[in-house]
């Protein structure tokens, strides 16, 4: 999997290029990098060239000060831009299929269709309002967590309090210890839209 950099304007993106054929742009999920969508482009490169990038504030990606949703999207768009990508399927996983529905509504004419992977297709209706405590309270029980993961205290008393509340009903605590651990950097740099 070779990995190049794209420079956007306020973004270094390190970007996973694998195979040939008609181009797959893969997003990646929070928390995720370009290569965690290996378990798709290995087997997609075969007969397509997969484009896998490290989003804005993950992995190997680098970038000047706060960004918003909009920033990824300026992003891809660079990125199709550089590699002469003038169609492709995106495949999206969780918060990549957001951004890959949101790229689709920008750019209908480039993307030809989606492959979703457990992203919720209605991002914004079904979350509840979120407030500065549940931003304080992630913040600190993703710092706290990295200190001491699976630390009980901690998910008692922020952790549950946090934006984390909806993975732990839904995840194991390995998948919640893998979350907190791995969001820390996208977290203290990802501002509101």
């Amino acid at each position: 999997m070779e990995g190049l950099n794209l420079n956007t304007t306020a973004a270094r993106l390190n970007v996973y290029i694998k195979g040939q054929g008609f181009p797959i742009l893969g997003l990646h999920g929070h928390p995720g990098t370009g290569r965690s969508l290996s378990v798709f482009t290995n087997h997609l490169s075969k007969r397509y060239q997969t484009f896998a990038p490290d989003l804005r504030g993950y992995g190997k990606s680098r970038w000047n000060g706060n960004f918003n949703m909009n920033d990824h999207l300026t992003d891809l768009e660079a990125l199709l831009d550089r590699f002469e990508i003038e169609k492709c399927l995106v495949l999206g996983w969780s918060l990549g299929g957001i951004l890959a529905m949101e790229l689709a509504l920008r750019l209908p004419e480039r993307i030809t269709g989606l492959i979703l992977v457990a992203t919720a297709a209605k991002p914004r209706g079904s979350h509840p309002p979120i407030t500065w405590q549940d931003n304080l309270y992630t913040g600190v029980a993703g710092l706290l967590n990295y200190i001491k993961p699976s630390w009980q205290w901690n998910i008692e008393t922020f952790g549950k309090r946090s934006l984390f509340r909806y993975l732990i009903q839904q995840h194991t605590s390995t998948t919640y210890n893998y979350i907190a651990t791995e969001a820390v950097p996208a977290i203290a740099n990802l501002t509101c839209c």
